[in-house]
């Protein structure tokens, strides 16, 4: 995050509830999927701001990484032609979790992800 801001975006993270006691996987889960966002929306987005929610609750992650621009060239969340950081995120929250990418009615783009922490012994990617 420190290096999206050192390149001129404007981030606003807010964290809520405890990281520490999360399993390993789902942490770097987490922290590939919010890097992944955080890159589209640069990429996608020049110059808006992002803001990034991280919410750690009972059973479930809660991630969102949303850009407030309107840009015409921001990736589309239609099957078959998704592109390859979208597609890596859905895939990491597929055991059991929710993955939700797209345009923002208010011109900006959102990706939210819901992972639930107990996977039954499931590893996480």
């Amino acid at each position: 995050m420190e290096r999206v801001r050192a390149a001129g975006t404007d981030v606003r993270f807010e964290l809520c509830g405890d990281c520490r006691g999360l399993p390993e996987g789902v942490g770097l889960s987490a922290y590939r999927i919010v890097r992944e966002g955080l890159s589209n929306a640069v990429r996608h987005a020049p110059g808006a701001p992002v803001e990034v929610l991280v919410q750690v609750g009972p059973g479930q992650l809660r991630l969102l990484v949303q850009d407030t621009g309107a840009v015409a060239s921001a990736p589309e969340d239609t099957a078959g032609r998704e592109k390859h950081g979208l597609l890596g995120m859905r895939e990491r929250a597929a055991l059991g979790g929710t993955f939700s990418a797209g345009r923002l009615d208010s011109g900006g783009f959102a990706v939210a992800v819901t992972v639930p922490l107990d996977q039954g012994g499931q590893p996480w990617r």
